[in-house]
């Protein structure tokens, strides 16, 4: 059983840009908003997903809904 101290652990988002499609599947998933379409554009030409830095919960809900197997990680 996890600790107390173990849940409100802060959870972090790493998108690979390169990997990102930009379908926006993640951001419509998340139910904490951490995510957003980006304004930069990526080697491949997309404007990739970013994390806006703080407020993700490790749901894991962008993770699952991301069609690209590299492309998110949640820790």
């Amino acid at each position: 059983m996890a600790t107390i101290e173990a849940k409100k652990a802060k959870r972090v988002v790493k998108i690979s840009a390169l990997e990102c499609k930009a379908c926006g599947r993640c951001v419509l998933s998340c139910p904490v908003k951490c995510l957003e379409i980006g304004d930069k554009l990526n080697a491949r030409g997309y404007r990739n997903v970013a994390y806006k830095g703080e407020g993700c919960v490790g749901c894991g809900n962008c993770f699952y809904s991301c069609p690209e197997p590299l492309a998110i990680e949640v820790s």
